[in-house]
């Protein structure tokens, strides 16, 4: 069965044949065909649009409705610990509903175009019996036999052949909208040099100037402004509270946002005239919220399998998970991994990428004290992180206490820049506010400056 409910068949006899035999067998049925076209156009007209608009509508509420079914999934644990089940389920059944209800009106709409033509069947069928009851006497009756057996059949092969018509016309909206999403305009590929296609940083010096961003043309700056010099090789911690626009200001890098003013420049080259594929090849991102494949953990390291085993071995080794085969499987979004081999996986992809500039976006946000400082030593000890300018935006201020500078954003702009020994002198500080509302006194987070070997956590 199908899902509007109409069986699975052959084809019938064409409709149009049956019309065009019944008139030639009973010549006066022309007068009633004609009418009757005209109204069946004018319905077969309504009732076509109008389930287009239906499926279209069916389309546009399903896509909620399955969104909130995996939400629901993913969180069960989150919501079952809160005690909000009943919320969930009213929010997921709202979009049950919505979508529901769009589909019993895409299928009433069938319905009603099924009972209409039906009904004209049952009009043309009785005035052809109607006439040739009138000329039977003077009109061969062979033909008129004939006409009215084919005329028997027309209300099966009628109703098939124009819901068929009809059905295929609402499909459509699927099409219509891939040529939308098609048509969406993509990331602003501005720059027009094919030599820097190639172009890779040197150092891995970044210099921001005057850098502003938002995340929509319309939408106002979430970054107001921020100037700073990031030598190459150093160890930068962004801080500040939270919708500061620490995670705004690493997304520039990567031209994932709207660079609305000012500019980024990564060894003198201004980022907005590098090729996006060049540019974000030269950076290697650490998101908070690992990110994993299906398939083996090898392929989770090395994608593009540009290195070999030992290589990649060694590399987890450096991870502390040497134990951890490469030909283990991994489960989508690494769901048979815990959190924090999940992020310990990203950060030895990002290692291996062996990048100038990486960055990592709170990437200790979400795992454990143990955890975190096992990603604190691969970080410290790694020498193609020693090598790179790493940028670290933080959850946790004991993660960037021995970080060669500090930026400290507040409500998007740069209120503070210097070393931690430099903040921390001054008590009126916002690093040093921070430092306290974390719990870390001054006398411990001074333990803690470069040239120590223990990061502090909070």
């Amino acid at each position: 069965m199908l899902r509007d409910g109409a069986p699975r068949e052959r084809p019938p006899p064409v409709s149009q044949a049956i019309f065009v035999a019944a008139c030639v067998a009973v010549p006066p049925l022309t007068s009633v065909t004609l009418p009757l076209a005209y109204a069946f156009l004018r319905h077969k007209r309504f009732v076509g649009r109008s389930m287009t608009e239906l499926k279209r509508l069916e389309a546009l509420t399903k896509s909620p409705a399955v969104s909130r079914f995996a939400d629901t999934i993913a969180g069960l644990a989150e919501l079952r610990a809160f005690g909000r089940e009943a919320h969930a389920r009213r929010r997921l059944l709202a979009a049950c509903d919505a979508n529901a209800r769009a589909w019993y009106g895409w299928l009433l709409s069938q319905r009603y175009l099924g009972f209409w033509l039906d009904f004209m069947c049952v009009v043309f069928l009785a005035c052809l019996v109607a006439l040739a009851a009138l000329l039977r006497n003077n009109h061969p009756r062979p033909l008129l036999a004939l006409g009215l057996l084919y005329a028997v059949q027309l209300a099966g092969s009628f109703q098939w052949t124009v819901r068929q018509y009809a059905l295929a016309e609402s499909f459509m909206s699927s099409c219509e909208r891939l040529l939308h999403y098609d048509a969406l305009p993509g990331e602003d590929e501005r720059s027009a040099d094919a030599a820097l296609a190639a172009w890779a940083p040197a150092s891995g010096t970044i210099t921001l100037e005057d850098v502003r961003c938002r995340y929509r043309p319309e939408s106002p700056d979430v970054v107001l402004g921020v100037s700073a010099t990031l030598a190459s090789g150093s160890n930068v911690g962004i801080v500040g509270r939270t919708g500061s626009g620490k995670s705004s200001l690493l997304l520039s890098l990567n031209r994932l946002n709207l660079v609305s003013g000012g500019a980024v420049r990564i060894d003198g080259v201004d980022a907005s005239t590098l090729p996006l594929a060049a540019l974000r090849r030269a950076v290697a991102l650490i998101p908070q919220e690992p990110f994993l494949f299906q398939g083996t953990r090898r392929y989770n390291l090395d994608p593009f399998g540009l290195r070999d085993d030992e290589t990649l071995a060694g590399t987890l080794a450096t991870l502390g998970m040497g134990g951890a085969g490469l030909d283990d499987r991994v489960l989508e979004n690494g769901d048979n991994l815990s959190a924090g081999e999940r992020q310990l996986t990203c950060v030895a992809r990002a290692l291996l990428l062996d990048r100038k500039v990486i960055c990592l976006d709170e990437a200790t946000a979400s795992v454990d004290a143990d955890s975190d400082a096992a990603i604190q030593r691969a970080l410290r000890a790694a020498p193609a992180f020693r090598a790179a300018t790493l940028i670290v935006v933080a959850h946790r201020v004991g993660t960037i206490i021995d970080s060669d500078t500090i930026l400290v954003l507040d409500a998007g702009r740069l209120v503070e820049a210097g070393s931690p020994a430099e903040l921390l002198a001054d008590d009126a500080s916002h690093f040093a506010g921070l430092v306290k509302a974390s719990g870390l006194g001054k006398s411990r987070s001074s333990s803690n400056l470069p040239g120590d070997t223990a990061p502090a956590s909070s």
